[in-house]
């Protein structure tokens, strides 16, 4: 039996404290000290959902919809991700031996998933320019074409602005939106495969 790795929402004291303990990585952004406690997820999950609003990947299973660009008003309190309809997707942990890229995280303040291998903290929806937040996320690996292993989806993209993936396969709709501004850019990114179930 497998067991998920579910990334927790609530960020407790004692967590953090638990984390220093497992090895932690600090971060000064813009002042800001983020601790990230960033361990090998070593487990499949589900519960990731395409938002048809923003077309960023995100995950449900903490019971909060996260924190979408798309909305009215600057950073408003309606901004939830949508994922009606919606595959249920399955990420895999780094040390599982699938084939693929690391460095993909899990950010609680917004809930979706973004590359920290070269970009620093992207832009998240929730805290801005502050970045994504790594604290509590486990270390992804995500397929690329043109050889993927598994039942899945292909046309999802990097977006270099916001560090976050995009679906790209409806052709950019006009809901494409990026929280850096404008819409996700495909621009340098491979071609990402992700697994449902």
């Amino acid at each position: 039996m497998r067991e998920s790795i579910v990334p927790s929402a609530k960020v407790t004291r004692r967590s953090v404290l638990r984390a220093a303990g497992a090895g932690i990585v600090v971060a000064a952004i813009g002042g800001l000290a983020e601790t990230a406690g960033v361990i090998d997820a070593a487990a499949s999950q589900t519960g990731w959902r395409r938002c048809y609003l923003c077309e960023g990947l995100w995950f449900s299973g903490n019971g909060s919809n996260g924190h979408c660009p798309v909305g009215s008003g600057v950073f408003g309190t309606d901004h939830n991700h949508q994922s009606n309809p919606s595959l249920d997707y399955q990420l895999f942990g780094d040390s599982e031996g699938q084939p693929g890229q690391n460095g993909w995280f899990w950010c609680y303040a917004c809930q979706g998933l973004w590359f920290g291998g070269n970009v620093g903290f992207g832009y998240c929806p929730d805290r801005g320019a502050a970045g994504h937040a790594a604290v509590g996320t486990g270390n992804y690996r995500l397929q690329s074409m043109p050889n993927p292993v598994g039942n899945g989806q292909n046309t999802w993209r990097f977006c270099y602005k916001c560090a976050g993936l995009w679906f790209f396969g409806d052709g950019q709709p006009a809901s494409n939106t990026c929280p850096a501004g404008g819409a996700h850019s495909s621009s340098g990114s491979g071609d990402y495969f992700l697994n449902f179930v």
